[in-house]
């Protein structure tokens, strides 16, 4: 059984394949079953995710801003409360 066969980084906002394209299975430790994909990111990888994540921090409210992180945390929670949270393009849904 495969629960999510999209063996993609989340970075920036964009899911892209991992340095080289590497993946490892991702398995059920209860029955030892493959259930999907996952990407082998590499420390360049990481990196780009590091550095797009403190160019967003840096460059929005989300800062030093508290009432919009605490609108948007709120609103989150809701949203996944009601099954609607954002998942990235071509995503299943569950």
């Amino acid at each position: 059984m495969t629960l999510w066969n999209d063996a993609r980084l989340l970075i920036n906002g964009e899911l892209i394949e991992a340095d080289g394209g590497r993946q490892f299975e991702n398995i059920n430790p209860a029955t030892e079953e493959v259930i999907g994909l996952a990407p082998d990111a590499s420390f360049e990888d990481a990196d780009r995710a590091v550095t797009a994540a403190r160019r967003c921090f840096d460059n929005s409210g989300w800062s030093h801003d508290h009432a919009l992180r605490s609108r948007c945390l709120r609103q989150l929670s809701e949203e996944r409360r009601v099954g609607k949270a954002w998942r990235p393009r071509g995503a299943p849904q569950p």
